[in-house]
């Protein structure tokens, strides 16, 4: 345990990156209690509690992804144990970096309607099991990562692979916003459509950078960014509705009658 300590106070860099994790984590907890304490329990629950729950579950796992670079390169003995367990965390952080692109993909379609929407969220289904079918070969091969004799963490020429399977669901949740948006006749529905395509390229700029500075939790980062500015968009959508009618009122429709004047 002395040694454990010593490493971490040692590592001021990963360490300091935890910080960057715990903090982000506090923020989402915070926003999810001011959401429900604001707008109620089942307006969370309803739109925004699959962002809340995956941004939670990335920034734990990228934190433990961080506490296991910083307290198994001590000179601890190593055994067949804690091998497994290192494996096990990076698989953990590597099937959880593809839950927010699911939860944009999902959110996009659920706000579509169109008749091949199941068979989308079927596609947006397979790729995360596709994630988990890599880390399963991995095993067996080890040409995308593997644990060492000594348990340390190692990458190999094909880890790629995994990180094109994490870009691929936010990339493919953008395109299909901007796709539906250009097919829709409704002004509203295009203008929502457009900001929801927007949305995830910010987690996909994050990950890119996080391809080069593999440390620094720019991805968690941009989650919390793109859920807290979802939040904002869903609240802007509602004060132009009237809860009553359901329709827009009457501020949205001179707003869209300038817009199609001009």
């Amino acid at each position: 345990m002395d040694v454990i300590l010593h490493e971490l106070i040692r590592r001021n860099c990963s360490t300091g990156y935890i910080k960057i994790d715990v903090f982000i984590l506090i923020c989402t907890i915070t926003l999810a209690y001011y959401i429900a304490h604001r707008n109620g329990w089942n307006f969370l629950i309803s739109t925004l509690s699959g962002f809340i729950l995956t941004s939670v579950l990335y920034t734990l796992s990228d934190m433990i992804w961080e506490l296991s670079e910083a307290l198994i390169k001590p000179a601890v003995p190593h055994s067949k144990s804690l091998i497994i367990l290192n494996y096990l965390v990076k698989s953990f952080f590597l099937i959880t970096a593809t839950t927010p692109g699911y939860s944009w993909f999902s959110y996009i379609i659920q706000e579509t309607n169109r008749p091949n929407k199941k068979r989308i969220l079927l596609f947006a289904k397979l790729l995360p099991a596709f994630q988990v079918l890599l880390l399963i070969i991995n095993i067996f091969t080890k040409n995308m990562f593997y644990i060492a004799p000594d348990a340390i963490y190692h990458e190999d020429k094909y880890f790629f692979l995994l990180f094109i399977t994490v870009i691929a669901l936010p990339t493919s949740a953008s395109v299909y916003a901007f796709y539906v948006a250009s097919e829709s006749e409704n002004i509203l529905e295009k203008e929502h459509l457009m900001h929801y395509g927007k949305f995830p390229i910010s987690c996909i700029v994050a990950a890119l950078f996080q391809i080069v500075f593999r440390s620094i939790p720019f991805a968690a980062c941009a989650i919390f960014i793109a859920a807290f500015l979802l939040y904002l968009n869903i609240l802007e959508e509602q004060a132009s509705i009237d809860y009553l009618t359901g329709i827009n009122n009457r501020k949205t429709f001179i707003k869209n009658l300038i817009r199609l004047h001009d």
